[in-house]
């Protein structure tokens, strides 16, 4: 092979590791924006139970909440699915004593000194 093509293939690896680090970039913003959404969509729904469950104290009725209730738990699931990935993109895991994330591959846990399993 000639040098040529010795360069060419080099700036053809070159080329696909970097399409590789712009796409998971894009991934991980993509996520990010997902977050701060749900994060945003849970505070909103938070508030008009507080105001439905005030109205109904105020005008001294029996309310039905499950339904704002079980929505509010469905995006605490979909949240902790987006930190889920987010972790997993930073390389990050989860302390099994005090629940902070970590580096991958930490032998203990620094905010409490468990040891990582």
């Amino acid at each position: 092979m000639s040098n040529f093509d010795d360069f060419v293939t080099n700036v053809k690896g070159c080329a696909s590791a970097v399409g590789e680090k712009v796409s998971d970039g894009i991934d991980f913003a993509k996520l990010n924006t997902y977050k701060v959404r749900i994060q945003s969509d849970i505070k909103k729904d938070y508030a008009a139970l507080g105001e439905k469950y005030y109205l109904a104290l105020k005008n001294k009725r029996e309310e039905d909440f499950s339904a704002e209730i079980q929505r509010i738990d469905d995006l605490k699931g979909q949240l902790d699915s987006i930190i889920e990935q987010i972790n997993i993109h930073k390389k990050l895991v989860q302390c099994s004593s005090c629940s902070q994330y970590v580096p991958k591959g930490s032998e203990f846990c620094p905010h409490c000194g468990n040891k990582i399993k």
